[in-house]
């Protein structure tokens, strides 16, 4: 497979995987954690952590810390928990820009052009 089949293989299995699959594994994760149930409580921290963990996820997290406004205009849950407060998202949205980088700098050293 060329190089441009790989890449587009790659960007549509990342799609499917963080709009499709993400909020499914989240839901069989509550399932198998939680029950079919939700707690009054709401979901436990580390769910709810786990879906931070997804870049959209993540970006409007990081915007409610930037523009305050934004939290009047969503629904999205607040924490006092440290790993879910709103500049967390910028942590993980620096992660999903700093590894790619990194990652790929590193196999290109490796590879010999020559």
């Amino acid at each position: 497979m060329q190089s441009r089949g790989k890449a587009l293989v790659a960007v549509t299995g990342l799609y499917a995987l963080f709009l499709l699959v993400w909020d499914a594994f989240l839901v069989l994760l509550q399932f198998v954690t939680v029950g079919s149930e939700l707690p009054e409580s709401g979901l436990p921290e580390w769910i709810r952590f786990v879906g931070l963990l997804n870049p959209t996820a993540a970006f409007p997290v990081a915007t409610r810390a930037f523009i305050p406004e934004f939290s009047d205009l969503t629904r999205l849950p607040e924490s006092d928990t440290v790993f879910l407060q709103d500049w967390v998202g910028f942590v993980v949205l620096t992660l999903w820009l700093v590894v790619p980088i990194v990652v790929g700098y590193l196999r290109f050293n490796r590879v010999d052009l020559g």
